[in-house]
């Protein structure tokens, strides 16, 4: 994967502080829109379970993620004092992975200051990956070209959500790029820095999110691939002279070594992350509901020992609950997925003008392979071969799943932006599409999370074509409770999709069938002698997991509401209130 480098040079003071201005436009945005939401729905698991894992080094709370992004995001709730968190906890000893995270943030903590605190790293991270962003782009384009990726990357609302969550998404994207960034800078100039800095993230990667073994083979090949080239490669070792490796088979065997160290660290880093712990001589597949062949295949991996058994029995249960999920596209549900899921999600979350020098970014790498500069394919291979397996897989529950191939997509992006730049003609194409992103992510602001853009309607029209993590991921009670207190409504029926607790929030609410029954029984219909408003979050409003739990008069009456009824305001984007009938009158199917 070699090519000339090229020639953008030192970096200048202007330079630097465009950076600097960028990161920090991205990071001010982040912190905002994490001042303004609720939990969302993973965050109740992902943050309790990244914290017992510092205090026991015990993993049985949400094995279905890999820790390390969990236990980045806990590191600051080490520093905080009167934490309360007891391994004497019922939840904990059966091992209940939302009962204890719901207690730990929202009965025996504050889920305001600890879930500020443990967004934190995750927006620091996220800002590394658009720094990191920047500097491939300009290895392999020149300035204009990395400052243009970076601005994408900065106002693009998908990275500014994700990137501010207690998730695993945002985190497995760094450690995947930073992964590759350093695969390339071996492939250019072979030496011990680049080879610990891909191994280690590599490692981290795989230690984040499950979904980093789809990049895991074409990292050791694209390091063995530059054996191929023509062109000699520079070996750099400590306390000796650079050496250029002029013949194929010495090529050959330095970039195997070093794939073969990255491999070693990788793993290593893997171990490290689960604590150098073992775990536990249970089956892997026990309770997974795997076919007879897979679960053979699990535990003949985990009887090896090669690999934390946390993280076999982990992978099991992840693969396990990704066949069967419930998913939601125009108008329709399906347990099984869509296979055009994400064909459409691009298309509706992604801003145009981004999507616009995606495309285009496309094209100009595969024009640059053409001429001799296989640097390309080193972004181009990783981001096809993700796609190509997203778009095979059933778990269909939000675009954030494609995230980890973006950074490839924004690399390739800004090196055809810089383009633009040079003519003035093409420059004032250049202002307009700036002007667009900027426009619409500042309209979406801070709910970036909801974002749509015009092909999807934005986010009211979102609404009938993808809800969940696309839309409503139960991020909207702080803002249900604003609009709460400025139009002094003091109750309120609510049918909520998360995992939080609307208490939490100092919301009083009567409950409607919900995803997770909320702390008070649910009401059956509703009494409109005493209601004044109902709130619905947008996922139960389309039904997607209430099937069989709300009675059928109830689902018709939201079916009425969504339909044929204006709502009196949708707080955050992302949950329905209407004004119910005036007292005495009866609302369809409901008495």
């Amino acid at each position: 994967m070699a090519g000339p480098p090229h020639a953008a040079g030192r970096i200048g003071r202007a330079e630097a502080l465009c950076v600097l201005a960028l990161s920090g436009a991205f990071v001010a945005q982040a912190v905002w829109a994490m001042a303004q939401q609720g939990a969302t729905f993973d965050e109740t698991a992902h943050l309790p379970a990244g914290y017992s894992y510092l205090a026991t080094n015990d993993h049985r709370l949400n094995p279905e993620h890999p820790p390390l992004a969990k236990l980045i995001a806990a590191l600051p709730l080490t520093a905080l004092s009167g934490l309360r968190f007891s391994t004497a906890w019922p939840e904990w000893q059966a091992g209940e992975q939302f009962q204890l995270g719901a207690r730990f943030l929202y009965v025996e903590n504050s889920p305001t200051q600890l879930l500020f605190w443990g967004r934190v790293p995750i927006v620091l991270l996220t800002c590394l990956l658009g720094v990191t962003v920047w500097r491939w782009t300009r290895d392999l384009a020149g300035r204009a070209a990395g400052l243009s990726a970076l601005g994408l990357f900065c106002f693009t609302p998908e990275l500014l959500a994700h990137g501010a969550l207690v998730t695993t998404d945002a985190p497995v994207s760094a450690f995947v790029f930073v992964a590759f960034y350093a695969a390339f800078r071996a492939t250019r100039r072979l030496g011990p820095g680049a080879v610990v800095a891909c191994g280690v993230a590599w490692g981290a990667a795989l230690a984040s999110k499950f979904s980093a073994l789809i990049f895991s083979p074409i990292l050791p090949l694209a390091l063995l691939a530059r054996a191929a080239s023509a062109e000699p490669l520079t070996l750099v070792l400590p306390r000796r002279s650079e050496r250029l490796l002029v013949d194929r088979p010495q090529r050959a065997r330095a970039l195997g070594a070093a794939a073969a160290l990255s491999a070693l660290l990788a793993w290593g880093t893997l171990w490290l992350a689960y604590g150098f712990d073992a775990g536990s001589s249970a089956s892997a597949t026990r309770g997974a509901g795997l076919s007879a062949e897979l679960a053979h295949t699990f535990e003949r991996v985990q009887s090896f020992g090669i690999l934390p058994a946390a993280y076999v029995q982990g992978l099991a249960s992840a693969t396990a609950s990704a066949s069967v999920r419930y998913s939601f596209l125009l108008g329709r549900v399906s347990i099984h997925g869509f296979t055009y899921y994400f064909v459409i999600t691009p298309l509706v979350k992604m801003p145009l003008p981004v999507l616009f020098l995606l495309t285009w970014g496309v094209g100009h790498a595969l024009h640059g392979i053409r001429r001799g500069r296989p640097g390309y394919a080193l972004l181009l291979v990783p981001a096809v071969v993700y796609y190509a397996a997203s778009l095979n897989g059933r778990l269909n529950i939000g675009h954030r799943h494609l995230l980890p191939m973006y950074p490839f997509l924004f690399v390739l992006a800004g090196s055809a932006a810089a383009v633009l730049w040079k003519r003035k003609l093409k420059a004032a194409l250049g202002l307009v599409l700036s002007a667009w992103l900027l426009v619409g992510t500042v309209a979406v602001a801070p709910n970036y999370l909801t974002y749509f853009n015009e092909l999807g309607g934005g986010p009211r029209g979102g609404l009938s074509i993808v809800v969940d993590s696309n839309l409503d991921w139960g991020q909207g009670l702080p803002a249900l409770k604003r609009w709460m207190d400025d139009a002094r409504v003091s109750r309120i029926y609510l049918s909520y999709f998360g995992s939080a607790w609307p208490e939490a929030y100092g919301i009083d609410y009567v409950a409607l069938p919900s995803f997770f029954p909320l702390q008070r029984p649910a009401a059956s219909h509703i009494d409109l002698a005493q209601a004044q408003y109902i709130a619905i979050s947008a996922t139960n409003l389309q039904h997607v997991y209430l099937d069989g739990s709300a009675p059928k008069e109830l689902s018709q009456f939201f079916d009425h509401l969504r339909t044929a009824r204006e709502p009196e305001a949708i707080v955050g984007n992302s949950i329905y209130v209407y004004r119910l009938r005036k007292r005495g009158s009866e609302a369809p199917g409901q008495r």
